[in-house]
């Protein structure tokens, strides 16, 4: 095996996650995504990938994300914040639990951290749990 081989195999496999709201915003995305992963000579481009909208559970990008992360192809996520990743804190939680899980960390450039960080993974299971509360209760306001 060649150096430039070992060197190759040693990068950390990284995917770009992006949602933008508009088609308009989408390439100029893209392209820096791209271009700021492939400049680091520490990482490989596994895939960028995109969802154009507002967030639901099955959009075809985060879902390809998720899967790519199972079928163990993917080291790192980059993601320019938590809110362009997944909104809603309670989805958000159990998507980064199951990817620290796969031992797959997500980077929020935004916001300068990390899922490494167990502080910030202890606040937002506090902040999911207190969400799910609230949806508890708005539903029973409803109800009556």
């Amino acid at each position: 095996m060649t150096d430039l081989n070992h060197k190759r195999e040693n990068k950390i496999r990284v995917a770009g996650y992006i949602r933008v709201k508009r088609k308009m915003d989408y390439d100029h995305q893209v392209e820096g995504f791209t271009h700021q992963i492939r400049r680091n000579p520490e990482y490989q481009l596994v895939e960028v990938f995109t969802d154009i909208g507002y967030y639901e559970p099955d959009l075809e990008g985060i879902t390809g994300l998720i899967r790519a992360c199972e079928a163990g192809k993917i080291d790192e996520v980059i993601v320019k914040s938590k809110s362009n990743f997944i909104p809603d804190v309670t989805e958000a939680y159990k998507v980064f639990k199951k990817l620290k899980e796969l031992g797959v960390e997500v980077q929020f450039q935004w916001e300068g951290y990390d899922t490494k960080n167990d502080i910030f993974m202890t606040l937002l299971e506090a902040l999911a749990k207190a969400e799910q509360k609230e949806k508890i209760m708005h539903e029973k306001r409803m109800r009556r």
